[in-house]
This record gives structure tokens, sequence and C-alpha cells, in this order.
């Protein structure tokens, strides 16, 4: 009989078949960014292992954003949240202009199209 206690077996569970070393390659990734150890996903020994194309690019664009200069921030975490939120706030701007500019660029041409003849339209 045993208990609920003690170390329980982690499971992958997927639902497409994957190739062995996709599927380890996904499971290490996994491991190093959702239990924080940042370290392991930029050891040498990892980097020269995982050959997938898109877990590799995970990990060139992770090398790229880990070694980014982040100044003083990273030691007052005061700063750290107000920064993320400016830069968070600059963003999501960016990204309601892009979505007013893609309807203000549909209504153009629904405008357009309105000023056509039925002949021109079917052009």
């Amino acid at each position: 009989m045993t208990s609920g206690f003690g170390p329980k077996e982690t499971k992958i569970v997927t639902t497409e078949k994957k190739p062995r070393r996709e599927v380890l390659e996904e499971y290490l990734l996994t491991l190093g960014f959702q239990s924080g150890h940042w370290d392991w996903l930029h050891k040498r020994n990892l980097t020269s292992l995982v050959k997938t194309y898109r877990f590799a690019r995970i990990l060139e664009t992770f090398d790229q954003l880990y070694l980014l200069d982040l100044g003083n921030f990273l030691e007052d975490e005061e700063k750290l949240a107000k920064e993320y939120q400016k830069a968070l706030g600059h963003l999501e701007k960016i990204d309601l202009i892009e979505k007013l500019k893609g309807i203000s660029d549909k209504i153009k041409s629904l405008e357009k199209q309105k000023n056509l003849s039925p002949e021109e339209q079917k052009r």
C-alpha cells in the first residue's frame, strides 16, 4: 500500500507522434523555463545538443535576451516592475495602433469597392 506522499512520476503527454529527440529537447527546455533555472538553458552542452529547429531558435533567442544588459533594474524589484509595466504599455499602444490601421485599411478598401461599378467590382 502506498501513500499519496513522496516523489511523483512526471509524465510527458503528447497527442502527436514526435521523434524521441524532439520530445527530450522539449522536456529539457520546459524544465529550464518553468523552474526558473535559466542557467541550465545557457549551458553549452545543452545548446549543442538541441537540434530541432524550433527549439534551437528558442535557445538562440534566449541567449540574446539573457545577455541583454538591463542596467540596475534587476537589483531593484520596484524599478523592474515599473519598467515592465512601462514597456508593456508601449507595446499595447503599438498593438492598438496596428489594429486601428488594419481597420482603417479595410474601411478604405470597402469604400473603394462601393464606388466601383458592378462590372469593375467583378475584376
